[in-house]
């Protein structure tokens, strides 16, 4: 697992990696959280599925409210939606009925991970656009400015 470090931004406070590594290219798909989001009470299980640590929790007031997915970072494995489903899987035919037919699909006949079906397929395109919607992207956000006292 990565090292954290913590960014304020618009009055939610991020936990993103200290080094985040960002992937060669872009993968077709993404996963994005919606808003049945809970954080599982600070230890999100998506979290522990993430291979290369995309997925971060957000806190408002010190306590984790939900988590966001680093768009830059993620590879769309898809480890943190399902045990059963792989992006072999949505690629075969029509993807786009193939993302509907998962995003709808009950929890427990696609095996998920997250227990409130809070994570979503989207093309990657799509995915971005959702997820900026849902929240900034810290990694992205302009920094604090310096306080007086360090200068």
């Amino acid at each position: 697992m990565a090292d954290y470090e913590y960014k304020k931004i618009g009055g939610l406070t991020y936990s993103v990696p200290i080094d985040p590594k960002p992937r060669k290219k872009a993968p077709p798909l993404v996963v994005v959280m919606n808003e049945s989001c809970t954080s599982c009470s600070g230890s999100p299980a998506c979290m522990q599925e993430c291979p290369v640590d995309c997925i971060h929790l957000v806190y408002d007031e010190d306590r984790p409210v939900r988590v966001y997915v680093d768009n830059e970072v993620c590879i769309g494995c898809m480890n943190c939606l399902s045990r059963d489903v792989r992006p072999k899987d949505v690629n075969k035919g029509d993807v786009d009925e193939n993302i509907r037919r998962i995003n709808s699909t009950d929890l427990f006949q696609k095996a998920g991970i997250c227990p409130w079906d809070a994570i979503e397929i989207q093309k990657f395109d799509e995915g971005v656009e959702r997820s900026g919607e849902f929240y900034a992207q810290p990694l992205k956000a302009e920094p604090d400015p310096e306080p007086e006292s360090a200068r």
